[in-house]
């Protein structure tokens, strides 16, 4: 699986990860002058035309029972910029009406969603739903595709937008390597280590054509895949499975099998295929916690696959042997 930071391996044990990550923002943008502009920029690209940003506040209550969870403020200490982070959880009776109206009157400023990219196609037709609700808001010069959305409140310069962790970190760490800000570059990896390990979990809209036969037949050919490989690899001299058992998991299905005297899972893991993207076949060794991919040939017959993966885990019985000798 990709590899996740320390504060990503850290920060979801304890929960409260929107906090942190809310935080850990502030925290980039208030030590970096190369953050702050690329945030400017960002800005800029969306007509947002704001003066230099110079000061942030976490968990800013406001008058009608808001709790914004970043602000950013000007050289007059105006709010220009409100920042609401989200991950899975659902948007507040207050958002975006409230927030909305937060803003200050007179210049640019704009209410920005920070979320995973995945929940762009459902979030931002929400976010705009409600405000056209009762005519609260007129939305125009809407956009509703891309890295970042936006809509401009008719009649003001006021601006809602909806933009991904991934893209506004991946911003920041770009600038920070072109101004030479290191210790920043590290500070945001920590914080894209997070975001991403938030992303892995995020729930993906349901679009009509996966719930067609095509995707239940595809799982159900990889477990027969599964049951082929195991069956073909026992009668060599290097596999068995004496003893050992099916063993499906909740996150996917396999069985154990002793390859070169080394006892593997081998099965169809999700976790893995949604985390690498390589392979939905995975083989774990149980020992060392390592994982490999078995890499499945596309537009081939079933035996070109199934000789394939055979020919794959012979590979790893190979390494395992040299690995741990003769077991």
């Amino acid at each position: 699986m990709a590899h996740d930071t320390l504060l990503a391996h850290i920060v979801p044990m304890y929960g409260k990860t929107e906090l942190v990550a809310t935080e850990a923002l502030r925290y980039i943008l208030e030590q970096s002058e190369a953050a702050r502009a690329s945030l400017e920029s960002m800005l800029r690209t969306a007509g947002v035309e704001v003066d230099s940003l110079t000061r942030f506040r976490t968990e800013a209550s406001g008058e009608e029972g808001e709790r914004v969870d970043l602000v950013c403020y000007d050289e007059n200490g105006t709010e220009r910029v409100l920042i609401e982070a989200k991950f899975w959880a659902g948007l507040t009776d207050n958002q975006p009406n409230t927030y909305l109206a937060r803003l200050p009157k007179e210049g640019h400023s704009v209410l920005l969603f920070v979320a995973p990219a995945q929940r762009a196609e459902t979030l931002w037709p929400e976010l705009c739903e409600r405000a056209l609700k009762d005519n609260q808001y007129e939305l125009i010069g809407l956009t509703d595709s891309g890295d970042i959305r936006c809509a401009t409140i008719s009649g003001s310069e006021q601006k809602m937008m909806l933009t991904s962790w991934r893209a506004v970190l991946e911003r920041m760490q770009s600038q920070a390597g072109m101004m030479g800000e290191g210790a920043t570059a590290k500070d945001i990896e920590q914080l894209q280590g997070l975001t991403e390990r938030m992303d892995r979990g995020a729930f993906l809209p349901i679009h009509s054509d996966e719930l067609g036969q095509e995707l239940p037949r595809r799982m159900l050919n990889l477990v027969d895949l599964v049951d082929a490989a195991t069956q073909r690899v026992v009668a060599y001299d290097w596999a068995d499975i004496d003893g050992l058992r099916v063993s499906p998991q909740w996150y996917g299905f396999g069985r154990y099998v002793r390859i070169s005297g080394v006892v593997v899972w081998f099965g169809i893991d999700f976790r893995y295929w949604a985390g690498q993207g390589q392979s939905p076949m995975w083989v774990h060794t149980q020992d060392s916690n390592w994982s490999d991919p078995i890499i499945l040939q596309t537009g081939v017959e079933h035996s070109d696959v199934l000789d394939s993966v055979v020919d794959q885990l012979e590979t790893l019985g190979h390494n395992y042997k040299e690995i741990y000798g003769e077991q």
